[in-house]
């Protein structure tokens, strides 16, 4: 069976093209898809979630984090 916290599951169900392939990730499609409808915010917290479970390996939720503290900070100079 394979656990609803599966990056390749997830990944599948918010991103419909999603492939698992350099040409893939070399696309600005899969970026926008994933910024629309605030859909990086859920992809955080299912990550964060998630990672609660034990069920990733991965801590991206905390690059994303970073990024947005980053471009606040920004914001404000």
């Amino acid at each position: 069976m394979i656990s609803l916290c599966s990056p390749y599951y997830l990944l599948k169900k918010y991103l419909k093209d999603y492939q698992k392939k350099e040409d893939f990730f070399k696309k600005e499609k899969w970026v926008s898809d994933l910024c629309a409808d605030n859909k990086l915010n859920f992809a955080r917290e299912r990550a964060k979630a998630c990672n609660e479970n034990g069920d990733s390996y991965s801590n991206i939720y905390k690059a994303f984090d970073l990024l947005d503290k980053n471009s606040s900070e920004s914001k404000k100079k």
